[in-house]
C-alpha cells in the first residue's frame, strides 16, 4: 500500500499552522465514495510519537453519498452512469520531440429527480470538490440537455417539432 504523512511546514505555513481535523476526517470521507473497491484509507492522528487516533475510510458507491446529501423526496430511481474510456494523446516535451502516452478517462455521475426547486449538484475532479464547477460538469449537463433533445425528437411529429423547435434551441 501507499502510505502518505503530512505536517504542516511551519517555514511556509506559519509557527502555528495546524491541521484542521474535522476538515480532513470531511475530506477524506468525501474522497471515499471514489477510490477503488479493492482500497481503504486508514487516517492516523499523530501527535509527536503517539498514535492519538485510527480512523478508516472504504470505498463506498457514489449513490450512497447523493442519498446522504438529498433531504427532499426523491422521486425517481437514482441513475448511475459510469463510463471508461483508454485514449491516446501525443505530448511535445521541451526539446519539441512527441510521443503518444496512453490515459484513461473514467466518469461518473449520479441523477435523479426531486421534489426540490433548486437542484443538488456535487461535482469532483481527481478527489477535489470542484465547488465552482468546470468542463467536467458542463460537458455532463451538455450530454444530458442533448439527450433530451434527441429523445424529444424522436417522439414528436413533424408538427410538434415546428411549433417547438426554436424553443429547444
Amino acid at each position: 500500500g501507499t502510505i502518505v504523512k503530512f505536517s504542516p511546514s511551519k517555514k511556509y505555513l506559519g509557527k502555528t499552522a495546524k491541521i484542521n481535523k474535522s476538515l480532513l476526517i470531511d475530506w477524506v470521507d468525501s474522497i471515499s465514495y471514489f477510490i477503488p473497491d479493492d482500497c481503504k484509507i486508514v487516517l492516523d492522528v499523530v501527535k509527536g510519537l503517539e498514535n492519538i487516533e485510527s480512523i478508516k475510510f472504504k470505498s463506498r458507491p457514489m449513490i450512497d453519498l447523493l442519498k446522504a446529501k438529498i433531504s427532499d423526496d426523491i422521486l425517481s430511481p437514482m441513475l448511475d452512469i459510469k463510463s471508461s474510456k483508454d485514449m491516446k494523446e501525443e505530448i511535445r516535451d521541451l526539446s519539441g520531440k512527441s510521443k503518444t502516452v496512453k490515459r484513461s478517462l473514467d466518469i461518473q455521475a449520479v441523477i435523479v429527480y426531486t421534489n426540490s426547486i433548486e437542484p443538488y449538484v456535487d461535482s469532483y475532479c481527481n478527489y477535489i470538490n470542484t465547488i465552482s464547477g468546470g468542463v467536467h460538469l458542463d460537458s455532463v449537463r451538455e450530454a444530458i440537455w442533448r439527450f433530451f433533445i434527441k429523445k424529444c425528437n424522436e417522439i414528436m411529429s413533424e408538427k410538434e417539432k415546428e411549433k417547438y423547435m426554436n424553443f429547444c434551441i
